[in-house]
């Protein structure tokens, strides 16, 4: 970290943080451009990187933004002790108490996770009604099996991938989804697994990616994205969240982040300066 340090000092990036060796950084433009140059667009770039559009018929990322607006009711579930919410829900366990910090940020976003799998069943009928095969990111068990339960109710087959699961069901139901055999999937890994149209035969169907629950981090999301928009294969990416939530914040947060990474390495980031610019637009006419 040392190193680090002096390294930082010397580009003009950042400041220190702190007594010791941590180092702080808010993402601005000039920044990013002096990193893209020093890793892959400068003279003497480190590292070689070919963009999507740079190859013949690979598609750009494709993303969308699907909010839900909870109602009074479900807000008041939002706002209610875990406890409270998951007895509502048929479901176990929970605790009167109010969470603080990050404990309160992950309840809050559990809630919101569960509250919109209505809103986010009614979007996947709508994509596999237009015979559409459809993957579903998810960072909840419980999500997960919620999913499950309504599109099957509905006469779709759906499996899902998680690490509840041994590894080789997890494979035999990427398989079948690979090979047209059910529907959608739901999942709660962020990488290793490939989703993408046209990898075996019967898995030619178009592709379309809810990001039900958003991650932290940019490179996790960047990761979630990967499993079907890849190898020149492309599928729209819809990232969904409750307004006015803690998922907002997040949404927003996340977007800033990835487009500091895509612009280190030399990216177009107007599309993710847009989704954050209407985030905060939203935000700005509520208050």
């Amino acid at each position: 970290m040392a190193d680090f340090r002096e390294l930082m000092k010397r580009l003009d990036i950042g400041r220190a943080k702190g007594r010791w060796t941590s180092w702080s950084w808010a993402a601005n433009a000039r920044d990013c451009d002096v990193m893209a140059d020093l890793l892959y667009k400068g003279t003497r770039a480190i590292g070689m990187r070919r963009r999507p559009g740079d190859i013949a018929g690979w598609p750009e990322v494709q993303r969308e933004l699907a909010p839900t607006a909870l109602t009074p009711a479900e807000r008041r579930l939002y706002e209610a002790t875990w406890r409270e919410f998951r007895r509502e829900w048929g479901l176990f366990g929970g605790s009167h108490r109010r969470p603080a910090g990050w404990a309160a940020d992950l309840r809050f976003r559990q809630k919101a996770s569960l509250l919109r799998i209505a809103g986010s069943t009614d979007f996947a009928q709508d994509l596999l009604a237009a015979d559409q095969q459809v993957a579903i990111s998810v960072a909840f068990l419980e999500t997960s099996a919620a999913f499950v339960e309504k599109l099957s109710g509905r006469g779709w087959h759906i499996g899902e991938i998680n690490g509840r699961q041994t590894g080789d069901v997890n494979e035999a139901v990427r398989i079948a989804f690979q090979t047209g055999a059910i529907d959608a999937v739901v999942f709660t890994v962020t990488e290793s697994i490939s989703l993408h149209q046209n990898e075996m035969p019967g898995g030619e169907r178009i592709r379309s990616l809810i990001v039900h629950d958003i991650r932290h981090s940019a490179i996790q999301l960047a990761q979630i994205e990967g499993r079907c928009h890849r190898d020149g294969e492309k599928a729209t990416i819809y990232l969904a969240y409750a307004e006015d939530t803690v998922e907002e914040a997040i949404t927003a947060t996340v977007a800033r982040r990835m487009a500091s990474m895509e612009a280190m390495a030399g990216e177009d980031v107007a599309l993710l300066d847009d989704i954050v610019a209407v985030i905060q637009s939203a935000v700005e006419e509520r208050t």
